[in-house]
C-alpha cells in the first residue's frame, strides 16, 4: 500500500479503541502483504453517536484513514497471517448513509445484513478523500465493523463481501494513518452540519458545488477469484436517493447535530 510504503505505519481499528485489540499489531502490514487494491486516503469529518445524531471532528484531525479493498478469500488468508486470529475490525464504505428506522434501507437493515457472519456493526465515520479538492468535498461514510464474540448467537461463516453488498457498500480494510505527513488537501471550507445537510438535500443553496466525486473500483484482489458485479457497475443510487428524499421529513424534525 502506498502509505506503508512510505514509512507509515497503519492502525487498523478505529480511533476511538482504547487500547490494542487481540491480534490487532499482526494486521498493520496487511494490505502490503496481501497487495491489497487501494481505495484511497480519506479523513474523519463527522461520526454517528445515534440514528439521528452526528459529532463533527475538528479539522484538521490527527489521522487519516487509509482504505484498501477486501474480499472473502483475502480475508481467509489474514486468519494465517494471525495464526488464527481474525482481523478485530473490517469495513464498508458507501456514499451514503444508512437513514433512521422509519426509512429503508435503515440502520436496522443494514444490522441485518451482518447477521450469520464474523462481524457486527461498530460505528459509523462520515469521511472525504484527500483527492476531492473541492472546497466543500463529498462525505463518504465508512462503517467499521467489530469481531463478534465467541457466544454472540449471531456469529456465523457467512460472506462479508455478500453482507456488504447488501449493505450498500464495498468491502474494506481500513487504518489510520498520520494527518500531517498524509494529507495532500487544505481543510473544508464548510462546516460538518451544512455540508451533510446540504448533501442530504435539506440544506439551502449556494454552498460549492460540482459532480459527486465517484466511489474508486479497484482492480480484484490478488488471491480472490473474480466477483460479479452489478449491472451497473457501481452503487445504485436510486434506493439512496429515494431513501434520502424520505428521510428528510424525520432528518429535519429529529436531527440534532452535537456541537
Amino acid at each position: 500500500m502506498t502509505f506503508q510504503k512510505r514509512g507509515m505505519g497503519l492502525i487498523p481499528w478505529p480511533s476511538h479503541i482504547v487500547g490494542t485489540p487481540a491480534g490487532g499489531d499482526l494486521f498493520a502490514d496487511l494490505a502490503t502483504q496481501l497487495k491489497l487494491p487501494d481505495m484511497g486516503l480519506y479523513t474523519p469529518w463527522g461520526w454517528r453517536s445515534t440514528a439521528v445524531d452526528w459529532i463533527p471532528v475538528d479539522q484538521p484531525p490527527s489521522t487519516n484513514i487509509a482504505v484498501s479493498s477486501l474480499n472473502d478469500a483475502a480475508w481467509k488468508i489474514a486468519l494465517t497471517i494471525g495464526f488464527g486470529q481474525a482481523l478485530p475490525f473490517i469495513g464498508v464504505l458507501t456514499t451514503a448513509p444508512q437513514m433512521a428506522d422509519l426509512v429503508l434501507p435503515s440502520i436496522k437493515a443494514f444490522d441485518s445484513a451482518w447477521k450469520g457472519t464474523q462481524y457486527e456493526v461498530f460505528e459509523t465515520q462520515a469521511i472525504y478523500s484527500q483527492t476531492d479538492k473541492r472546497p466543500t468535498p463529498q462525505i463518504h461514510f465508512l462503517t467499521w465493523l467489530r469481531l463478534r464474540d465467541i457466544g454472540d448467537p449471531d456469529k456465523g461463516n457467512g460472506s462479508l463481501e455478500r453482507a456488504a453488498t447488501e449493505s450498500g457498500g464495498r468491502l474494506v480494510f481500513a487504518g489510520q494513518v498520520d494527518y500531517a505527513s498524509t494529507a495532500t488537501r487544505s481543510t473544508p471550507a464548510t462546516p460538518f452540519e451544512t455540508a451533510l445537510e446540504q448533501q442530504l438535500g435539506v440544506a439551502p443553496p449556494g454552498l460549492p458545488s460540482g459532480p459527486p466525486e465517484p466511489m474508486v473500483e479497484p482492480p480484484p484482489v490478488g488471491p480472490a477469484p473474480p466477483t460479479e458485479q452489478p449491472a451497473s457497475g457501481g452503487f445504485n443510487w436510486k434506493p439512496w436517493a429515494v431513501a434520502a428524499g424520505l428521510a428528510t421529513g424525520t432528518f429535519l424534525v429529529a436531527r440534532k447535530v452535537i456541537k
